[in-house]
């Protein structure tokens, strides 16, 4: 894969844990990870709390654009 990704994973999945999310981003090239707390349907249930990132990402005009630290600190790294 050659396109910039955004890998969204939840800190609190029953169904995909957090460490797959993890190891995703860490295997594709350009990858950014976002943990973001809560579960599984969290886009669903509360997508005001995801969309904002998904359409800054989506709108970066360069594959080296930074996330907004407000939405995604620092790449998650916890």
């Amino acid at each position: 894969m050659r396109q910039p990704t955004l890998v969204l994973t939840g800190d609190d999945d029953p169904v995909i844990p957090t460490i797959n999310g993890r190891l995703l981003a860490a295997l594709i090239p350009r990858a950014r990870l976002h943990v973001y707390p809560g579960g599984h349907l969290e886009l669903i249930a509360r997508p005001e709390r995801l969309v904002p990132l998904i359409e800054q990402f989506l709108s970066s005009t360069s594959p080296t654009s930074h996330i907004d630290p407000k939405i995604d600190p620092k790449e998650d790294t916890r």
